[in-house]
This record gives C-alpha cells, sequence and structure tokens, in this order.
C-alpha cells in the first residue's frame, strides 16, 4: 500500500527526519541541541495549521453573510489563535530552558527529559481517510523511525505493555498523584531503547489527546536515573 502523506500537518511530506546527528548525542542535552530544526519545523507546521483555521472560518463566513447571518470571524478567533500561539512559544521556552536546566523538578514527569517533536498529523477529524488508513500511516511513519533506532543501537526496542487495571485512573480520578502523571505517560510508549555505553534512553510515542485532535509522534530522550524510576514502577504494576 502506498504511504498516505496528506494526513501529515509536520512534515508534509509524511518523510521521517532522519535522526542521524540526535542519535550520536551522548545525553539528553546533546540531543536536545541537535533538534532545534526539528522545533522549528513543528513550530512552522503549528503557524500554517492556524492559517488554514483561519481561512476555513472566513470561508464559512462568506457562505453565512449570503445567508443573510453576519458575524466577524477575525474578532472571535482571534483570542483562540493567540492562546494556541503562546502555549506552542511557551513550550519552546520551557524546552530551551530545560536545556541549560535539565535537573529542575520533574512534577510528575521524568527529570532533564527530552521530547522532541518528530510528526503530528491534520486534525483526524478533517481527514477523509478512515481511522484504519490512518493508523497504517502512522505505523509506517513509526517503523521507520524506529529502523533508524535500532540501526544506530544496534539492538530492537523493548515492549511495554501496561496493564488496563494500572490506568484506571485516567478515567475515573479527578486529580492525580506523581506516580500516575508518570504512568499516563509511559501509556504513550510503543518503544523503548533503555540507556546504553551508545547513549541515553530513547522512547518512541504517539498520542492523540482526544478524538479528532492531531496523533503526534516524538522521541522522548532521558538519562540513566529515569530509566531506573521508569523501571522500578514498571514492574511495580506487572508490566515488565
Amino acid at each position: 500500500m502506498a504511504p498516505i502523506t496528506d494526513i501529515w500537518a509536520h512534515p508534509p511530506s509524511g518523510q521521517p527526519p532522519d535522526l542521524t546527528a540526535i542519535l550520536a548525542a551522548r545525553s539528553a542535552a546533546e540531543a536536545a541541541e541537535r533538534s532545534e530544526d526539528l522545533y522549528a519545523a513543528a513550530m512552522a507546521a503549528t503557524e500554517r495549521q492556524m492559517e488554514a483555521d483561519l481561512t476555513e472560518a472566513r470561508t464559512m463566513q462568506a457562505q453565512l453573510k449570503q445567508e443573510g447571518i453576519d458575524f466577524d470571524v477575525d474578532r472571535m478567533m482571534a483570542p483562540s489563535l493567540t492562546d494556541r500561539l503562546l502555549m506552542r512559544v511557551d513550550d519552546l521556552r520551557d524546552w530551551i530552558a530545560d536545556r541549560f536546566q535539565p535537573d529542575g523538578d520533574p512534577s510528575g514527569d521524568l527529570a532533564g527529559a527530552m521530547a522532541i517533536p518528530l510528526g503530528r498529523t491534520h486534525p483526524t477529524n478533517r481527514l477523509p481517510q478512515d481511522y484504519e488508513a490512518i493508523f497504517a500511516e502512522i505505523q509506517r511513519f513509526r517503523d521507520a523511525i524506529a529502523a533508524q533506532i535500532t540501526r544506530s543501537r544496534g539492538a530492537p526496542p523493548q515492549g511495554i505493555t501496561i496493564p488496563d487495571a494500572a490506568l484506571d485512573f485516567v478515567e475515573y480520578d479527578d486529580t492525580w498523584t506523581e506516580e500516575q502523571a508518570l504512568l499516563d505517560h509511559l501509556s504513550d510508549y510503543c518503544a523503548y531503547w533503555p540507556p546504553s555505553d551508545h547513549g541515553p534512553a530513547l522512547a518512541l510515542t504517539e498520542r492523540q489527546e482526544d478524538g479528532g485532535l492531531p496523533i503526534e509522534i516524538e522521541l522522548i530522550v532521558h538519562g540513566p536515573s529515569d530509566h531506573a524510576r521508569i523501571i522500578a514502577l514498571l514492574k511495580a504494576h506487572g508490566a515488565l
């Protein structure tokens, strides 16, 4: 089956990025230094998506105006678009700060971990393909990334499957402990390479915040102490 590249907002071609330089990094901080182009591309894709949202809303405005319904789409859309852009800018600022202060309070996350954006689909509720085709394309993308990492590490990834019972809190608890927040994060792991002589731990993740929203693929990079924390937590919940 031919790749369905038009589902991708980033990279637009659907071609997985070349991670050679990042995979040669000896630490999470060094990997971050080598991932600036990927962050810039992700930011550009976000701006393109916002422009597309605004264009779509303006088209709707013109159609409704012909039917006698008038509203100011720029006034209505501006706050939400601004908020979304500011969130992305804040994410980038946090990433830059973490590069130079990687040992801050993890607050339920992994201390010093770097999340490098690799790919993001368009909102799935706007895609003409069914979910079976979308997931097959995402699997192709992920497999290509995993193959790069496996070649670099000389070893296949470790699988992580968290029992459903260990994730019941996602549906039933209003507030999460740090352990629960980390379990939720780990539930996104599709493949995991422990730290080795070749470099820090690597995880390939896939996440969709809610139905209809974009699906995001990231590379998580972190060190030995976080690896030990992850392994202890997974063993405690029967995931290893």
